[in-house]
């Protein structure tokens, strides 16, 4: 009996971690952990992690669907999860996919765990996972308390004057996806502008930029101004560092993404 406490516990807390991208210490997470929002606001969350051989996968799964149905306020039964939820069961109409939350899979993958958490959308996501999140219109984020007062780049990573102006105009027809975990962030439809802490890696898809190299976009940027304010026409090459998807944790900081 001891040991399955001790096992359990064990359970409890990596699965903690796993949640809590911003909560544990893991600096240079790689970019395997996302969240990929649909046209319906409906979010995806992938969490990647090494194997730890004291956990056995089903005792993780079963934790995992425990939480859920603390959560969901129905019992495991009532919300889809019978042991070995899938894809399948994900896209079957449950109460899961609908409005509440769904384990898809929990798997060990090459080596890692694996684990794909359905959202009814972000209220469900904010609340299992003790996090901000948002996704919606921009109106809607300014009236649930969200500042867009901040330095936004465009989808070529590069500072924009006007951005303000047009998202402004724009906040009852664009989106945005607002996350406080730095994780990749995936959307159903091209990102617009990103705020500066991300940078555009695809049509649809967003990563956080290592600190250095943020300082080191910002630092061009100055340079680049004032080369052009001293009639120097030398031209520069903005370096893009490969691997952009490893950072370092800031927990203060707030991810948004904007997109149509």
């Amino acid at each position: 009996m001891i040991k399955k406490v001790w096992k359990l516990a064990a359970v409890c807390l990596l699965f903690a971690c796993l949640l809590c991208l911003s909560g544990c210490e893991f600096a240079n997470r790689g970019s395997e952990n996302e969240l990929q929002a649909d046209e319906e606001g409906k979010l995806l969350q992938t969490i990647v992690e090494p194997i730890d051989q004291s956990i056995a996968i089903d005792e993780l799964k079963q934790y995992i669907q425990d939480q859920i149905a603390a959560s969901d306020g129905k019992t495991g039964s009532e919300n889809g999860q019978t042991g070995s939820s899938s894809a399948a069961d994900a896209g079957s109409g449950s109460a899961g996919s609908d409005t509440g939350i769904e384990l898809e899979s929990c798997q060990n993958k090459d080596g890692k765990f694996q684990i794909r958490i359905r959202y009814g959308n972000y209220e469900k996501y904010t609340a299992f996972n003790g996090t901000a999140c948002f996704c919606g219109t921009i109106s809607a984020a300014q009236s649930a308390g969200y500042s867009f007062d901040l330095n936004f780049l465009n989808e070529k990573g590069k500072p924009d004057d006007s951005a303000a102006e047009t998202i402004a105009e724009r906040a009852n027809e664009w989106k945005v996806l607002i996350v406080e975990e730095p994780m990749r962030l995936r959307v159903p439809d091209k990102i617009l502008y990103t705020s500066d802490n991300l940078k555009v890696s695809g049509r649809t898809t967003a990563v956080v930029q290592k600190q250095e190299q943020a300082s080191k976009d910002a630092s061009d940027t100055e340079a680049e101004a004032e080369d052009a304010s001293d009639g120097d026409a030398a031209q520069k090459d903005p370096a893009v560092t490969p691997g952009m998807e490893q950072f370092v944790i800031d927990d203060f900081s707030l991810y948004y993404v904007i997109f149509k």
